[in-house]
């Protein structure tokens, strides 16, 4: 008689800063979906769910955040975020910017009321 194999599962968490970025790369990247074929169904689903102008509120809160930071920090979350490839400040170690970026973004998001339900 075999016995079966306890196979454990593990759930993936995505911490809130992840998530919140993930839907302002999502919204930086809707002009670029716009250049793609895509049925009227698909159009439909998305801008009558319910959640697509929460989704555009907190992107757009998230890009006003950015955009008061400075612009090494500011250039670090895109570089994280896959927007841009390229690190301009060779005099700076990437990682060690992006994590004071990441506290400051953080810290900010915690306090707009677009992003902090993700932080609870």
């Amino acid at each position: 008689m075999k016995l079966a194999r306890q196979i454990e599962v593990v759930h993936q968490v995505t911490d809130p800063l992840t998530k919140v970025l993930d839907i302002y790369v999502q919204w930086t990247r809707r002009d670029d979906m716009g250049n793609q074929h895509r049925d009227r169904q698909q159009d439909d689903e998305y801008f009558n769910s319910s959640y697509a102008q929460a989704d555009i509120n907190t992107a757009e809160a998230v890009q006003t955040m950015i955009w008061e930071l400075k612009e090494i920090h500011r250039w670090a979350i895109n570089k994280r975020c896959g927007i841009t490839t390229l690190w301009r400040f060779p005099n700076a170690v990437f990682a060690d910017v992006l994590v004071v970026a990441e506290e400051i973004l953080t810290a900010k998001m915690k306090e707009h009321s677009a992003t902090r339900d993700y932080f609870k």
